[in-house]
Parts: structure tokens; C-alpha cells; sequence
């Protein structure tokens, strides 16, 4: 598991899954162009993280995705928007 940390290389995959609620937004901010944020994995998303990714969503700041990982394991994904 990846810590959020201050700036990411691009196209890093940085997981908060393991992470408690809170953590969404500040990984967002910190994030570089073509980052990834994987936000839960799982059947259905859930998790203490998918209130704040559905506003930052809301709010134009990510897009969302889901990748599928295998028969019932899926990704969330926030891939957060070019702030240029």
C-alpha cells in the first residue's frame, strides 16, 4: 500500500484503501497530472472514502472509473482533473 504522499510521479497508482476517512481530499490535492487514486476495491463500492470521492466528483475536481480486477473484484478509481 501507497501513503498519499506531498507529489507523485506521473501515472502513479497511490492506494488509500488501508487509509482511514479524511485522507481523500488531501490525496487529491497533493496529487500530479495523470495520477490515480485508488479509493476502494471490492464488489460495490463502499468504504470510507465514497462520500468524498462522489463530491470531489460533484465538485468537477475528479473523474471517476472502475476497473475490473477479476470476476466479482473491482477498482475505484478518482483520477483528479488538470488543474492548468
Amino acid at each position: 500500500m501507497t501513503k498519499s504522499r506531498a507529489c507523485c510521479s506521473e501515472n502513479e497508482l497511490i492506494d488509500i484503501t488501508g487509509i482511514r476517512q479524511g485522507a481523500f481530499d488531501a490525496t487529491v490535492a497533493n496529487a500530479t497530472d495523470g495520477s490515480r487514486i485508488l479509493y476502494h476495491l471490492g464488489e460495490y463500492c463502499a468504504g470510507p472514502h465514497k462520500k468524498d470521492a462522489r463530491t470531489a466528483y460533484e465538485d468537477g475536481r475528479v473523474v471517476l472509473a472502475i476497473r475490473k480486477r477479476s470476476k466479482w473484484q473491482f477498482e475505484y478509481l478518482a483520477i483528479p482533473v488538470s488543474r492548468k
